[in-house]
């Protein structure tokens, strides 16, 4: 695989049309796509700040021959991102603003000892294309036996409704098939990210997240056994046609405050694109937002390849 070049793009405008994932009580959830600045998207905000009438309703267009009507007391929240991610190679640079501070729960802090306080933006690098048609068709191939071989997922804080997934630990080969790939990516990806090249060890396992798994924010190297993992990656890959929805990375810019770090209230949106690996420091606090997959069925899961280089 020849290495790709590697684009730093200028700021990034703000979309015109957005894609809304409009959450409901009872946890049920709705995506669609609306104007940015269309009545709808007031509405959805208006009711949220409690600014209707008492028992208005909201018709939400999910198809063009399907609108739900919902009454506004039962929407709790709205999630917002591009209509189109980045097709490019691209190291992004642009903040998206939070709708709410996120709630960190675990790790609260890591010492960040000599560091002044404040906000710095950061950045992913992405790349499309990652392997051959026929290497893709393979690897699907090889999950759809492997299903068995999954496990639940835990974190190292061992706390409850913290990570829902599944993970496979041994897949050769194409562990080290990711890893080869990894390894000529490298020096385009460090340049473009600014940073040293990362040449060490690289750790890496396979993860499904199907319906309504997720992962809160956290970071990959705020342990003692961690500490040192200095870039994260996540290759993702699914079958076709897609068969869920959600599961963006979003990876928070970067606060310190009295010597710990911490997830700014900014934060980047990166779409499970599939075929594509995202890179960005380990250090960085990041989550998996919610996957919908309506059959539940294991091979519309959204699958990975994630791990992390060492110094």
């Amino acid at each position: 695989m020849s290495t790709p070049k590697i684009t730093i793009g200028p700021p990034l405008t703000p979309p015109q049309r957005i894609k809304l994932t409009v959450l409901l009580e009872g946890g049920s959830g709705e995506s669609l796509i609306v104007d940015a600045d269309g009545e709808l998207h007031r509405q959805l905000r208006a009711a949220l700040a409690g600014e209707l009438p008492r028992g208005s309703l909201l018709d939400l267009p999910l198809r063009p021959d399907v609108v739900l009507t919902i009454a506004a007391s039962r929407l709790v929240g709205v999630l917002t991102e591009p209509e189109h991610a980045p097709t490019i190679v691209q190291a992004v640079a642009t903040p998206q603003p939070a709708l709410a501070a996120p709630v960190v729960e675990a790790p609260v802090g890591v010492p960040a000892p000599g560091q002044p306080n404040g906000v710095r933006a950061v950045f992913c690098a992405q790349v499309p294309d990652v392997l051959s048609p026929d290497e893709h068709a393979q690897l699907l191939d090889f999950v759809r036996r492997s299903e068995s071989g999954f496990v639940g997922t835990t974190t190292s804080t061992a706390r409850g409704n913290y990570r829902e997934s599944s993970v496979l630990y041994h897949f050769a080969p194409f562990d080290e098939m990711l890893r080869t790939k990894v390894r000529q990516l490298m020096p385009a990806v460090c340049e473009a990210l600014k940073i040293p090249l990362v040449n060490g060890t690289i750790e890496a396992q396979l993860t499904s997240h199907n319906d309504r798994n997720f992962y809160k924010v956290h970071n990959d190297n705020g342990s003692a056994d961690t500490a040192h993992r200095v870039l994260t990656f996540v290759y993702y890959f699914n079958r076709q046609p897609k068969a869920f929805s959600g599961g963006d990375l979003r990876v928070y810019d970067h606060k310190v405050q009295n010597g710990y770090h911490y997830a700014a209230d900014t934060y980047r949106t990166v779409e499970p694109t599939d075929n594509s690996i995202v890179f960005f420091a380990s250090e960085e606090m990041h989550e998996v937002c919610m996957v919908h997959c309506e059959s539940r069925a294991f091979l519309d899961s959204r699958f990975t390849i994630n791990g992390w280089i060492g110094r």
